[in-house]
C-alpha cells in the first residue's frame, strides 16, 4: 500500500509542482528584476501589502476550500459533489467581496493618513483588493481540480496564468517602468483574467446554487481553521511588521529576500505535495490505512526535504550573488539556513496535523498556533532590535520548531498512530550540524565555500542511503526505480 501511495502522489505532485509552483517559482525569475529597478524600500513595501492580502484571505474564508476537500469525499452522488463546490464558491465570493467592499471605502477615508500616508500607498492598498478578490474566486475553483486530482488540467491552466503573469511584470516595471505599483498592476490584471476564464469553463459544470445545510457542515469544520489561519499567517509573515518597525524597511527588503530563498523547499517539495496529500489520505478512507501512510511517509519525505534545506544553506552566499542586484540585498544570504531549518519544521507539522483533519478534530489548531505565535512574538520583540532581520529569521526557526513537536504530541490523542521520533530528529540534527559545519568553515577559508557546500550533500546522501534507510526501504526504492523505468520505456 504505501508503495502504492509513492507512486500516486508523486505523479500528481510533480504535475502541480510543475503547473501551480511555477507561478511561485516566477517570483525567483523576477528577483533579479526587483532588486534592479526597486529599491530595498520599495521591495519591502511589495513584501508588506503581498502578507496583508495573504491575512485578508484568511478572514474572507480561504480555509473553507480544506473543508471543501474533507467533505467532497462524503457522498459518491455527482450531484451532491458539485453542491458542495459551488456552495463553498459562494461563500467565498460574497465574504470576499464585502470585506474588499468595505475596506476599499476605507482607503477613500483614510487616503493620506497613518500607513497610506507614504506615497503610492493608496493605490498599491487599492490595487490589493482587487486581487484578492480574485485571487479567491479562482482559488476554490483550482481547489476544485485538486480534488478531482485533474492535475492535467490544473497544470495547464496554471502554467498558461504563470507565462501572462510573468510577461506582464517584465512590462510594467521593466518597460513602462512603473515601479512597485507596476508590479501589482500586473498581477491585479493576470487575477482577473484567469479567475474570469476558469469560472467560464467550470461555473456551467458545477453550478450556481447553494446548500444551507452543506454551508453549515462547512462552517463547522472551516471555523476552527478561520483563526488558526489567521494565527499562522502571524506565524509566518508578521515578522515583516516587527522588523519594519523594530528596524528599517530596507531590512524588510533584505529580509523579503533571505525568506523567499529560505522557503524553496516548500515551493519545490511540500506546497505541490500537500496539494495531493490531503486528497489522497482523505480518499483512503479506512483509519488503519490513513494511520500507516501517515506514521510511515512522514519521516520519508522530511528526509528528502531536509536535503533540499540543507543545500539551500550551504550555497546560499552564491544564491544570493546571482540574484541581488544591489549591493544592499546581499545581507539576506546569512539569514537563509534560519529560515529554511524553520520551513523544514513546518513541513514536519504539516504531516502531524493531518491526523486533526482526518477525525475531523480541528479544534486543537489555534491553540496550538497561538502558542507558537506567543512565542515567535517574544523572540521577534527579544531579538530584532539586537540583530535586526536576522533576529526574524531566528524567531522563525525556533517557533516552527517548538509548534512541530507540540502538534506531534497533541495529535496522538485524537488519531493514533505510530511515529518514529528517532528517525525525523536525526534527520533535523544531520542537516543542522551539516549546515552549521559548513557555515563555519566558510568564515575559516571563504573560497572553499562552494566545495564544502557540494561535500556536505554528499556525506547527506551517503548517511541516508546507508544510514537512515532500512534493507528492505533500499529495496522497495529500487522496485519502484525499476518500474517508473519499466514504465518509461514501455
Amino acid at each position: 500500500m504505501l508503495r502504492d501511495a509513492i507512486q500516486k502522489l508523486v505523479r500528481h505532485a510533480f504535475t502541480y509542482a510543475a503547473a501551480e509552483q511555477l507561478s511561485r517559482l516566477a517570483g525567483f525569475l523576477l528577483i533579479p528584476l526587483f532588486t534592479h529597478f526597486l529599491s530595498e524600500a520599495d521591495y519591502g513595501a511589495k513584501e508588506l501589502f503581498g502578507v496583508t492580502i495573504a491575512v485578508l484571505a484568511q478572514l474572507c474564508g480561504i480555509n473553507v476550500t480544506n473543508a471543501m476537500a474533507r467533505h467532497y469525499f462524503d457522498d459518491a452522488d455527482p450531484a451532491r459533489k458539485r453542491l458542495v463546490v459551488s456552495t463553498t464558491w459562494l461563500a467565498v465570493a460574497v465574504s470576499a467581496a464585502v470585506v474588499v467592499a468595505v475596506l476599499g471605502a476605507g482607503t477613500w477615508l483614510a487616503d493620506g493618513r497613518g500607513w497610506l500616508a507614504e506615497p503610492g500607498f493608496t493605490t498599491l492598498a487599492r490595487l490589493s483588493l482587487v486581487i484578492l478578490w480574485f485571487q479567491l474566486a479562482r482559488e476554490v475553483l483550482a481547489r476544485y481540480l485538486q480534488t478531482e486530482q485533474r492535475s492535467l488540467a490544473f497544470g495547464a491552466f496554471a502554467l498558461s496564468k504563470v507565462i501572462v503573469e510573468l510577461l506582464l511584470q517584465v512590462l510594467f516595471v521593466a518597460v513602462l517602468e512603473r515601479g512597485v505599483v507596476g508590479a501589482f498592476e500586473a498581477v491585479a490584471l493576470s487575477e482577473a483574467v484567469f479567475a474570469t476564464l476558469l469560472a467560464l469553463y467550470l461555473l456551467p459544470r458545477i453550478g450556481l446554487k447553494f446548500s444551507r445545510e452543506i454551508f453549515t457542515g462547512l462552517m463547522a469544520f472551516a471555523l476552527p481553521l478561520i483563526p488558526n489561519g489567521i494565527l499562522q499567517f502571524c506565524l509566518h509573515s508578521s515578522d515583516r511588521y516587527f522588523v519594519a518597525a523594530l528596524a528599517t524597511r530596507d531590512d524588510v527588503g533584505v529580509y523579503a529576500l533571505a525568506y523567499k530563498l529560505g522557503y524553496i523547499g516548500n515551493y519545490l517539495l511540500l506546497a505541490p505535495f500537500l496539494m495531493v496529500w490531503y486528497p489522497y489520505v482523505f480518499s483512503l478512507v479506512e483509519r488503519p490505512k490513513q494511520a500507516r501512510v501517515l506514521g510511515e511517509l512522514g519521516p520519508h519525505f522530511l528526509f528528502v526535504l531536509a536535503g533540499v534545506t540543507l543545500a539551500l544553506s550551504v550555497f546560499a552566499p552564491e544564491l544570493v550573488d546571482v540574484l541581488a542586484q544591489r549591493e544592499g540585498f546581499r545581507g539576506a544570504a546569512v539569514a537563509v539556513p534560519w529560515i529554511g531549518f524553520g520551513y523544514l519544521c513546518w513541513g514536519w507539522f504539516q504531516f502531524a496535523q493531518t491526523g486533526f483533519h482526518v477525525a475531523k478534530v480541528t479544534g486543537p489548531l489555534p491553540w496550538l498556533t497561538a502558542v507558537a505565535l506567543v512565542v515567535n512574538v517574544a523572540l521577534n520583540v527579544a531579538l530584532i532590535p539586537v540583530h535586526g532581520f536576522l533576529g526574524a529569521a531566528i524567531s522563525t526557526a525556533v517557533t516552527f520548531l517548538v509548534l512541530a513537536i507540540a502538534t506531534q504530541l497533541a495529535v496522538r490523542r485524537v488519531f493514533p498512530h505510530e511515529f518514529r521520533w528517532g528517525r525525523v530528529l536525526a534527520t533535523l540534527a544531520g542537516a543542522g550540524a551539516l549546515a552549521a559545519v559548513v557555515a563555519w568553515a566558510r568564515g575559516e577559508s571563504p573560497a572553499l565555500g562552494p566545495w564544502l557546500g557540494v561535500g556536505a550533500l554528499a556525506v547527506w546522501a551517503a548517511w541516508g542511503w546507508l544510514g537512515y534507510l532500512r534493507g528492505d526501504e533500499r529495496a522497495a526504492l529500487l522496485a519502484i526505480v525499476r518500474d517508473w523505468r519499466t514504465r518509461s520505456r514501455a
